[in-house]
Formats: structure tokens, sequence, C-alpha cells
């Protein structure tokens, strides 16, 4: 129930922050849902990339960032744990037409990573009785290419399925993959 009021808010907190950024030039923005493989679990993802250079031939080019809230829950062996994850980074994006309805892009970002592992109430109750912080938690450094293809309904909406292969070069977490499901907003 608590994972999914997080999710909520997060999402909440996206819509509120597409809604307000200024269309000074081109930009796309997206939320909706991510899956993180391994241990990462279902959460959301949030994007805004304002594409101002044009490359010609249908091409632009531009900066922007994205951010990801996972979380994953487990049970057994009389206890119960979480596993969270949060990526936030800044890049370049580069797109194209993809015919009349679709655009591509590629992305190179880099940003940070925050994995924990929390525990629940009765084993954490038994951690701290014990004087021992049963918690594990890590930051770092991450760098993500991406690839994504989205569908316009219209010439402002349309919805993106994009592969993230997030690779963290500090902070212990290793690579992993992330494939977002996101509902584009095109603001000019």
């Amino acid at each position: 129930m608590r994972n999914r009021i997080v999710q909520s808010v997060f999402l909440a907190a996206a819509l509120f922050l597409v809604s307000a950024i200024p269309a000074a030039a081109e930009s796309d923005a997206s939320v909706g849902l991510a899956f993180l493989s391994g241990q990462g679990g279902i959460g959301v993802n949030a994007d805004y990339f304002m594409m101002n250079k044009d490359m010609g031939n249908d091409r632009t080019s531009g900066f922007g960032g994205d951010v990801s809230f996972n979380r994953k829950s487990y049970g057994g062996f009389g206890s119960d744990f979480t596993v969270t994850t949060l990526i936030a980074e800044g890049g370049y994006r580069y797109q194209g037409k993809a015919g009349d309805k679709g655009t591509w892009h590629v992305q190179g970002t880099a940003g940070i990573i925050r994995f924990s592992v929390g525990l629940d109430n009765l084993t954490q109750s038994i951690c701290t009785l014990a004087g021992i912080d049963c918690n594990a938690s890590s930051t770092g450094f991450v760098i993500t290419p991406a690839g994504a293809y989205t569908y316009w309904f219209s010439d402002t909406k349309g919805v993106k399925g994009q592969v993230n292969i997030p690779i963290a070069v500090s902070g212990g977490y290793g690579s992993a993959s992330r494939v977002d499901i996101n509902i584009v907003f095109k603001m000019k």
C-alpha cells in the first residue's frame, strides 16, 4: 500500500512540474512507468528535454533531465525488506522523424543513483535492540545510454517506449536495464 502511495505522490509531482515548464522552444516532457531489472521492481519515471538545435533532415538535439524511482518488496525467512532505487540524471538527446506519426531518439545522461534496502518494523526493532544498523544504502555516479520510439496520437501527445542501460560507475549497484512506458507531451 505504501509503495502505491509513494508512486502516486511522485507521479502527481511530476505532472505538476511538467505543467509549470515554460514553452520557450520545442520540448518534450513525459511521465509514466519504469520497469527496472533485477531487484529494482516497478516505479515511476519523468523526463524533460528541450530540443533547441536543428540538425537538418528532420533531426534535432538538445539537453534535459530524467528521474526515476523504483521500489520492490520481498518477504520470506521471517522478515520483509524493501529495495528502493532513485536515479536522477541530465544529458543530451538526438532525435529524428520515423514515418508520419513517429519519432526516435537516442540519449546519453549522467547523474546520481541512490540504492537502499529497508527492513520491516519487527526486524528493524530487533536490530535496534541489538545496536546494529541493518539498513544498507549506497549513492553513486551513473551513466545511462538510452534509445526510444514515440508514437504521436496528435501534434502534442504521444506514447513512448524507451530502453535505458544505467551503468553505475561508483556506488556498488553495477548495471541493469530499465524500460519506460510514458505518456509524452510536446510543448512549443
